[in-house]
């Protein structure tokens, strides 16, 4: 009776708080939507989300939106104007020009390597774990990071080297079944809002 209180408590509150103390009992916004009922979480997002339906997702707070983000190492990658980078025999004369002529690169290329930290997941799968919460909405490269086969949180790797296998955690499964990414109504306009009935996975 208890439980069903506090999920009946949640379900009419405008955002879900995790009860982890580790996670300082942070609060993500929530939306029920009108016509379908399906609720709605937005997680670590600072931007608002506005639905075809007219119904507004509130932003995280600033710093839920900073507490909650992935981790990331950055790749610098030299390039040179008119510079064939490879001639396909393994040269790279970019790097070349840079190590015998000391000539400094025109522009980077950023490869950016997203990671996702411990606590992170944590939050996602508190949330996942309320039953009356439908549909994560998380960034897009929140996204990435968790279908990455290197993404190792909730996942168990057994078979050896020759013959591997992974076993993925109820967790793990868990927070798959519920995270997505929002669907633009027109990508090239993003005055018109997001779809309230179609979503990415």
């Amino acid at each position: 009776m208890e439980q069903l209180q506090e999920t009946q408590k949640l379900k009419n509150d405008s955002t879900v708080k995790l009860r982890n103390d580790s996670n300082d009992g942070d609060r993500f916004p929530l939306v029920v939507m009108d016509d379908s009922k399906v609720y709605i979480v937005n997680f670590s997002s600072l931007h608002f989300y506005a639905f075809d339906n007219g119904q507004i997702l509130d932003g995280c707070t600033r710093e839920i939106a900073y507490k909650y983000k992935l981790e990331s190492d950055i790749i610098k990658i030299p390039r040179w104007t008119h510079i064939d980078q490879n001639d396909g025999y393994g040269v790279d004369h970019g790097l070349m020009m840079m190590k015998e002529y000391g000539e400094q690169p025109h522009w980077y290329d950023i490869d950016l390597v997203y990671k996702m930290p411990e606590h992170m997941f944590e939050a996602l799968a508190e949330i996942a774990s309320h039953s009356f919460v439908d549909i994560i909405l998380v960034p897009f490269p929140v996204m990435q990071c968790f279908k990455a086969k290197e993404f190792s949180f909730g996942k168990k790797f057994i078979g050896g080297e020759r013959f591997p296998f992974v076993v993925q955690s109820p967790q793990y499964m868990m927070i798959l079944d519920k995270i997505r990414v929002c669907k633009k109504v027109d990508p090239r306009d993003v005055s018109k809002g997001i779809l309230s009935n179609e979503f990415c996975t």
